[in-house]
């Protein structure tokens, strides 16, 4: 007997274990609820740093982590209430009320970009080496392409697209942002 059929085998003793296994839904709305109780552990850090500190920045991240909270919240009261049932109307509203919260997610996220350049925290560099990115852990990229383009020496521009013709200067091969290597 492997170890998925002796996990199997505890779960489809316990209520819960065979809802896990046997519904969908009951997986994800549960994953919604461990999901919701760390983003806001994570916000009540932030917040706590935040205040000891005086720091905008972990406010902002208590913020954004908040709005996560909420988001995971609304799916988890909604099928709360529903039970098993699924009603277009509320699978609706909680989508509405996600969007809207994303929209609020961006504000707080360009608060973040305006509080990374005010306190001189973002820092632009010419040119860099894939083992200062994996060093510094910088979030250009996360580490698996990073290291896949360094171990197939594959050269990489990092830019801004907020004017549509850095693409096309970057494609021309204009020096223009980063240059990693």
């Amino acid at each position: 007997m492997n170890i998925q059929q002796k996990l199997t085998g505890q779960l489809t003793k316990t209520t819960v274990g065979k809802r896990v296994i046997s519904e969908q839904r009951y997986r994800m709305v549960l994953s919604a609820a461990v999901s919701l109780s760390f983003h806001f552990l994570y916000a009540l850090y932030h917040g706590v740093l935040g205040v000891v500190h005086s720091s905008l920045w972990f406010i902002t991240m208590c913020a954004y982590y908040a709005i996560l909270s909420v988001m995971r919240f609304s799916v988890v009261l909604f099928e709360y209430k529903n039970k098993s049932k699924s009603s277009a109307d509320t699978e609706y509203f909680v989508m509405r009320l996600s969007g809207i919260l994303l929209i609020l997610l961006s504000f707080v996220l360009s608060g973040v970009i305006y509080i990374s350049i005010s306190q001189n925290i973002a820092v632009k560099y010419d040119e860099i080496t894939y083992l200062d990115i994996l060093n510094k852990d910088l979030k250009v990229m996360d580490s698996t392409a990073t290291s896949l383009c360094r171990d197939n020496n594959i050269p990489l521009v990092v830019f801004g697209i907020d004017d549509p013709n850095n693409i096309v200067k970057a494609a021309k091969g204009e020096k223009i942002g980063t240059i990693v290597k």
